[in-house]
């Protein structure tokens, strides 16, 4: 058995969702500053959104992994931006300490990752491609049936129609049951010695 390294379970689950409620509420890029910034082509200079949208981008994902396999943690989050939904990734690689950044598919940007301790626990049994823009809480659910997920009511924090489900190592948001919102977590291993100290 596992513990949470400092903090109790239920404390990591509380700061995750409160991380996960400003992100629902302000919708912010989040994570720590790109190590480049990204570079229109000449091409994209004037373009207008409408046809920047239309645009279908190049997807970096099966690159990343075939050559690193799945992610050590990630983050999903889903936008609407002119009548389309945009789907938003960081994954997270530890051990080559680098973390990739995605909108829809495309390769923004890689961020280098400070190192974590020996002996943590990776999300690897979550996949950033079975979560998809607009499934419902049932749908989820049905995809973790191995598994229990705690229901949270958002409004409590003025989110209304907002719902969490937390389980083991990942936090879903909802926004009037459609999904907006995914993150995987990496623990800390302990002993129980360890643990009381």
């Amino acid at each position: 058995m596992h513990q949470v390294s400092g903090l109790g379970y239920v404390s990591l689950i509380a700061i995750v969702l409160l991380g996960a409620s400003l992100v629902l509420a302000c919708n912010p890029t989040g994570g720590p500053a790109p190590t480049a910034e990204p570079t229109l082509s000449p091409s994209a200079e004037g373009m207008s959104l409408a046809a920047a949208l239309a645009i279908t981008p190049d997807d970096g994902r099966p690159t990343v992994l075939a050559k690193l396999g799945p992610p050590d943690a990630f983050s999903l989050r889903f936008d609407a931006l002119e009548g389309q939904s945009v789907r938003w990734e960081t994954w997270s690689y530890f051990d080559f300490g680098t973390r990739f950044d995605f909108v829809d598919g495309e390769l923004l940007w890689t961020v280098a990752l400070e190192p974590v301790p020996d002996g943590v626990i990776y999300a690897h049994f979550y996949a950033p491609e079975d979560f998809r823009s607009g499934m419902t809480i049932a749908q989820v659910k049905a995809l973790l049936d191995d598994q229990t997920l705690d229901e949270i009511d958002l409004s409590d924090v003025d989110l209304e129609g907002g719902i969490a489900l937390a389980g083991d190592q990942i936090l879903l948001g909802f926004q009037d049951d459609r999904l907006v919102f995914v993150e995987t977590v990496i623990l800390a291993a302990w002993t129980g010695e360890e643990a009381e100290r």
